[in-house]
């Protein structure tokens, strides 16, 4: 149980939305850990940096992939707060802080 379902003392269940974006980070986090061992074996092998590279990019691209399905699955109870809505919050009331006015 996750610290979210112990404070609300109700069971928190995966939307089937988030059953197959955690499928699917699994599979991506898989992908990159057989890419990351043939980059491995490449650079201890024969080395080409043409094939580094391109093993490389391909490593950083499941890697934002990795991270776009982390930041679609809700962990806790509590509504999601987009970062572009955090961002105008924060450029609306930051300079009031510092003003004192709020």
């Amino acid at each position: 149980m996750n610290d979210s379902a112990k404070e609300s003392k109700k069971l928190l269940e995966w939307s089937e939305i988030e059953i197959k974006t955690l499928d699917m980070l699994g599979q991506t986090v898989d992908r990159a850990e057989d890419l990351r061992r043939v980059f491995d074996a490449e650079r201890k092998g024969e080395g080409r940096p043409a094939m580094l590279v391109k093993i490389s990019a391909e490593i950083r691209s499941l890697d934002r992939q990795i991270s776009t399905f982390m930041a679609e699955i809700q962990v806790d109870s509590g509504p999601k707060v987009s970062s572009r809505h955090l961002k105008a919050a924060t450029a609306r009331w930051d300079p009031a802080r510092r003003a004192g006015e709020y």
